[in-house]
């Protein structure tokens, strides 16, 4: 029986027995919609840092913090140039910071992540949502806001101010007024604002930027840029003397060699501030910013959520899966249980958390095998097509009768031939070192995991269709799913690397289980042929002898960057303990994100546990259990902090 069918068997027997598919959550009381002022979210050494909350007449909106400007020894929350997006449906925060008077860096970012991590420790008391959460800000208020895009778990920059340190202060989205973003780089275009005794720089770093370099990179946002950052949007006028265009451009080029999006707007004959920022055209350009990235993930979009009994799952033997992971990995970072596409269980040990891209690793693979599907199905390649044939240029004078016998298909099985695997450096240009390689069996005649056979598959993708993997699954993979702007990182040579390099959140991750479990089908269109998901997924090579065997369930078989599993599931899975397993019989995916060397252990947790858990029938609601689950599903931690 195909899981379509088994899920209208499902639904049937819901009906028959009037149990509510979809259930509703309990609404919670909220401050009224207005205006909250001198609100105080911290308070050091008897100095209140105070917030001022302005709130649509809408439920859950969406959260934007301000960070207002001047100089890092002026300016006030008062002053709040976006109060105008409650009228369209967004809540706005103004926060305060301490001025260069009171303290040095870092005390004023450790002030902005503080504020941001008490507006979701309280979202719920005021009605508005942070998960996705924006930040923006004005000058000395742009600087803190990219560096709040940019710092995320930063250690140094984080700070113990106000508390609330099992919340994240990572943000979504970035808006820039522009602001200064590398101090070094300023140093010597503006020396005279940042090295001169007295100037702004200097009072915030507590000394010139040319002296105080290490405290001055600590400073500025370029330097803390990371593969999992947020999009930015960034607006500078080309006639700025106070803070240079060239501040914004350097965020833009560190953000571009990154492959990481980010939109610069300049505007022709504008200087440092004024109201054409807010207004007009650009104030269109920053609701367009805000609806992609805020909204993004609507109910429509997002995985349908209901209780585990609903689907037929014992609450206290979910709870059990999350204690013992939770005391015996060290350490996981998240867990998503979906059955019959409905979200039974999710949970983020702090400070991860739902919103927060992280990388796959190799579970990257199993992405890349099915832009390979893809394009076969499109007719670009072959899957018995020879490897040489796709980078003539590329090979050996003299390539070896094993060289020229290998395809595609030992590619996505990992039965290269090649012993040892090539390595591939940063000066090397990499498909080239691939061939290169010695290969010394015979292709498809024994399986060696080989992550640079992942990488010549993603090569092979942007030779056929002349885009690279991520933008050729972005409409045909990513766009459908509701799977928001994914970052993979890129070889020297612009390919994207395929066998790692991806990241995206705990639940794109589910999303992909879930179509695979579908068979390909997304919204009643076919987006991945069933024939292919089906040979992907089986097993097409012996695996059990190499050297990667030695645990169970790294043994019983390999498919097309997929590997299978006990208890006939399969799952694609990274390094750390990043897994996306799915169990077809069950009719589940589970999702595990981790820093683990222990990725046995957590499968172990989940036939202990998990698999036991599944009926073949709708429970009866047990409201003790449940809430006890999401008790302990919102009280995790990364161990350590």
């Amino acid at each position: 029986m195909t899981p379509v069918a088994r899920s209208n068997r499902w639904v049937h027997g819901l009906l028959l027995l009037g149990i509510a598919i979809a259930i509703p959550s309990v609404a919670r009381s909220a401050e009224p919609a207005g205006v909250h002022k001198d609100i105080e979210f911290a308070n050091v050494d008897g100095h209140s840092l105070k917030l001022d909350l302005y709130l649509p007449d809408t439920k859950h909106p969406p959260l934007v913090v301000w960070i207002h400007g001047g100089g890092w020894r002026a300016g006030s929350k008062a002053k709040c140039p976006v109060t105008w997006l409650t009228d369209h449906g967004y809540a706005v925060a103004s926060i305060s910071y301490r001025l260069t008077d009171k303290a040095t860096f870092p005390a004023q970012i450790h002030d902005c992540k503080a504020a941001v991590r008490w507006l979701r420790a309280n979202a719920d008391r005021y009605g508005y949502r942070t998960e996705p959460m924006a930040v923006a800000g004005s000058s000395a208020g742009g600087h803190l806001a990219a560096l709040m895009g940019t710092s995320g778990e930063v250690e140094e920059l984080e700070g113990e101010v106000g508390g609330n340190l099992d919340q994240s202060s990572r943000v979504d989205a970035v808006i820039d007024l522009y602001g200064a973003t590398d101090f070094v780089l300023r140093s010597k275009t503006q020396p005279h604002r940042a090295n001169k005794e007295g100037s702004v720089v200097h009072r915030l770093l507590g000394g010139g930027a040319d002296k105080r370099v290490a405290l001055a990179k600590q400073a500025s946002p370029a330097f803390h840029v990371t593969p999992d950052d947020p999009p930015f949007l960034v607006l500078h006028g080309d006639k700025d003397k106070t803070v240079l265009l060239d501040q914004s451009e350097r965020i833009q080029q560190v953000y571009r060699d990154a492959n990481l999006p980010l939109e610069l707007r300049v505007l022709k004959g504008s200087g440092h501030g004024g109201k054409e920022f807010t207004s007009g055209p650009r104030r269109e350009l920053m609701l367009e910013f805000l609806q992609e990235h805020l909204r993004p993930t609507t109910a429509s979009r997002d995985l349908p959520r209901s209780t585990p009994e609903s689907q037929g799952v014992d609450s206290a033997s979910i709870r059990a899966f999350v204690r013992e992971a939770d005391e015996t990995i060290d350490t996981m970072h998240s867990f998503m249980l979906v059955r019959h596409g409905h979200v039974i269980a999710e949970g983020w040990w702090s400070p991860e958390s739902a919103s927060k891209p992280h990388i796959l690793w190799s579970l990257s693979k199993s992405f890349t095998s099915t832009g390979i599907g893809l394009a076969i199905a499109e007719g670009k390649l072959r899957i018995d097509d020879p490897v040489l044939k796709f980078f003539p240029t590329k090979a050996p004078s003299q390539p070896s009768a094993n060289l020229k016998a290998m395809r595609v298909r030992d590619l996505l099985t990992m039965a290269t031939g090649q012993d040892p695997l090539p390595r591939l450096a940063p000066d090397d240009v990499w498909t080239q070192k691939f061939l290169a390689a010695n290969v010394p069996y015979r292709p498809g005649s024994r399986f060696l995991y080989n992550t640079p056979a992942t990488y010549m598959q993603s090569a092979i993708v942007q030779q056929v269709t002349g885009e690279t993997l991520l933008d050729y699954l972005q409409p045909r993979l990513f766009a459908p799913l509701g799977i928001a702007k994914p970052v993979w990182r890129s070889s020297p040579q612009g390919v994207s690397i395929g066998g790692y390099g991806l990241y995206l959140r705990t639940e794109d991750i589910a999303k992909f289980g879930q179509l695979y479990l579908q068979e390909g089908t997304w919204d009643g269109k076919q987006l991945i042929p069933s024939d292919w998901i089906a040979q992907a997924t089986s097993k097409q090579i012996e695996n059990a002898d190499a050297p990667s065997g030695r645990n169970p369930d790294w043994r019983q078989g390999y498919g097309f960057q997929f590997w299978r599993c006990r208890h006939d599931a399969y799952r694609g899975d990274g390094r750390d303990g990043q897994f996306c397993i799915v169990l077809p019989n069950q009719e589940a995916v589970i999702v595990m994100t981790a820093k683990t060397n222990n990725m046995q252990g957590q499968l172990d947790l989940v036939w202990r546990h998990l698999l036991p858990a599944f009926d073949n029938v709708p429970l009866p609601e047990n409201k003790v259990e449940q809430t006890r689950l999401e008790q302990a599903l919102a009280n995790l931690k990364v161990k350590g902090l």
